[in-house]
């Protein structure tokens, strides 16, 4: 599962570097599960999300520093599991 919305309008990405761009982008993190061993991350979707995401696939620029604080702190969830 790369990314999904569920009927609680969460948006779901199994990407750590994607969820990290959300998460450098402002973006709060509403969650997490683990679905086949893989943590999956949840984010609350709305349109400046969707926005994010396209920009995100579309090599946005950001901040580096802000960008590698927010992977550790998804690499620190997904091996204390």
């Amino acid at each position: 599962m790369n990314q999904n919305i569920d009927s609680n309008k969460l948006y779901q990405t199994t990407s750590l570097h994607q969820a990290s761009f959300l998460l450098a982008k402002g973006f709060q993190l509403t969650g997490t599960t683990r679905e086949s061993g893989r943590l999956v991350f949840s984010f609350t979707d709305c349109p400046a999300l969707r926005s994010a995401i396209d920009a995100f696939h579309n090599n946005s620029p950001i901040e580096n520093q802000t960008f590698w604080q927010a992977i550790k702190t998804l690499k620190g969830m997904v091996y204390e599991r």
